[in-house]
């Protein structure tokens, strides 16, 4: 076996279908550029040092909203036996899919020294894409890429601060990082405005397409088999949050065209409304699934940034809706970041209007011309990143 050049840390593991597509196709690129990897492992080490550092990072805003969404969760769970064993399916098949896609993985770290000391035996480390660079997951100095040894090449790809500013406590933290990655690309407009603000102009990013967009229609087809997971037409719906215009849109849609609704559920935030939507119940969908699903709809109806990624990649006609319907959360700065570039606003929805959805002509043609130059720009990109490795 070869000894891995570069080592690649990435959400790979989550159980979300955007966060192990874009770890697919972060893995698929880097074989493209015939580059030996590896993802890297790393296990915490509970010490007094890292309860310090754990209770840093629940006062963030970032981390209490997630810590009281799970805690939440957990209590819903407990008092809904049959949705329980429903995640727990959920969960055995992206368990079942992670290690079966992603096979290339490094020794497991424990703890930071260990960390360390591993990074030495890579010319480069590796940090994209997704939501990583979040201020409360500073303290760990993995995907800030702290832990690499000098000498070791630091790179980025389309790493995402999945904020709209910096907050000033993180500032300098984040300053200090950034400024040693020899090799530095944000997914979002939002992030090149972050990395100016904390390093006063001083570091210039370049902006890059998400991992899942380095591929067409036909990369992902040789990446993923094309295969009918539903029989016949349907409307296709994948929501992360709570904004009822979305739900409204899907049930009018329904009514409207007479199609069936195939709605992949995430029960953290769900409403009563998606019970009354849903004709199918695919609670244990793989990330496979996700994209043949999006592939064969007639419709999509999306609040998720990577739901809106594959339904441009395959042409569907689609809605995009904020996931809170006053447009606050800042997690809506990828998806504005995307359709401004591309000039898709026309697919982005404030309010319920299937009407509008049904007229809706987007000219794929010169949104994919548009696509294709920022794709090849951002191939260059990574090709330089890793050139000599």
């Amino acid at each position: 076996m070869n000894v891995p050049k570069l080592g690649l840390c990435a959400c790979y593991s989550n159980h979300n279908f955007g966060s192990m597509l874009q770890a697919l196709a972060t893995c698929k690129a880097i074989d493209a550029l015939e580059v030996e990897y590896e993802l890297i492992r790393y296990k915490k080490k509970i010490s007094p040092l890292r309860v310090v550092q754990i209770a840093r990072k629940v006062i963030t805003a970032d981390a209490w909203l997630g810590l009281t969404a799970e805690l939440k969760w957990r209590a819903y769970l407990s008092k809904h036996s049959a949705q329980k064993a429903k995640q727990e399916l959920r969960s055995e098949s992206f368990g079942e899919y992670c290690d079966r896609r992603f096979t290339k993985l490094s020794p497991v770290y424990e703890g930071y020294s260990a960390l360390q000391d591993g990074s030495k035996k890579y010319d480069a480390v590796l940090v994209g894409s997704d939501q990583l660079w979040l201020p409360s997951g500073y303290s760990s100095g993995f995907y800030t890429l702290e832990f690499a040894s000098e000498g070791v090449r630091r790179i980025s790809y389309a790493t995402s601060f999945g904020i709209s500013s910096m907050p000033k406590s993180s500032a300098a933290r984040a300053a200090r990082f950034i400024s040693k990655i020899d090799y530095l690309s944000v997914r979002e407009k939002s992030g090149i405005e972050i990395v100016a603000s904390v390093t006063g102009g001083d570091v210039k990013p370049k902006l890059v397409v998400d991992p899942t967009l380095l591929f067409d229609q036909a990369g992902w087809l040789n990446i993923i088999p094309e295969k009918r997971i539903v029989e016949g037409d349907y409307i296709l719906c994948y929501f992360l949050g709570i904004n009822p215009e979305s739900r409204r849109m899907a049930a009018e849609l329904k009514k409207r065209t007479g199609l069936p609704v195939v709605m992949l559920k995430d029960w953290r935030y769900h409403l009563d409304e998606d019970d009354l939507i849903n004709d199918f119940d695919f609670y244990s969908a793989n990330p496979d699934d996700f994209v043949n699903l999006i592939r064969h709809a007639n419709y999509v109806l999306t609040d998720s940034f990577h739901g809106t990624v594959f339904s441009l990649i395959h042409h569907k006609k689609f809605a995009t809706f904020y996931r809170d319907i006053d447009g606050g959360n800042s997690r809506n700065t990828r998806i504005d970041s995307l359709f401004s570039q591309l000039d898709l606003r026309c697919c982005l929805m404030d309010h319920a209007d299937p009407g509008r959805l049904e007229s809706l002509v987007v000219d794929f043609a010169t949104v994919d011309e548009s696509l294709d130059n920022w794709r090849c720009d951002s191939w260059n990109f990574l090709k330089e990143a890793v050139d000599g490795l």
